[in-house]
């Protein structure tokens, strides 16, 4: 949530948790598109070990049918984090 104020100036803030989950973005050649595949479902990349592949990247996925397809990362959704704001 955006705490709206009448003072345009930005506020020293910390990061206390993400509040959306990580999701990928994959193109596949078939013209398909997906925006909510887990990190996890990226079978030839360590996410969490190597961090996120680079746009453009191609990349294998895990599909909930059990079956691996080819695919380009185009990126991650959007995230949104809960923050503290620190008042000097």
């Amino acid at each position: 949530m955006v705490q709206e104020t009448n003072d345009p100036i930005f506020s020293s803030a910390i990061a206390i948790r993400r509040v959306t989950p990580l999701y990928c973005r994959i193109s596949f050649p078939d013209g398909t598109f997906s925006s909510d595949t887990p990190p996890e479902y990226l079978t030839n990349v360590n996410w969490f070990k190597d961090g996120p592949p680079e746009k453009g990247s191609l990349i294998k996925v895990l599909w909930d049918d059990g079956m691996e397809y080819a695919g380009t990362y185009e990126g991650t959704t959007s995230e949104q984090w809960e923050v503290s704001v620190i008042i000097v």
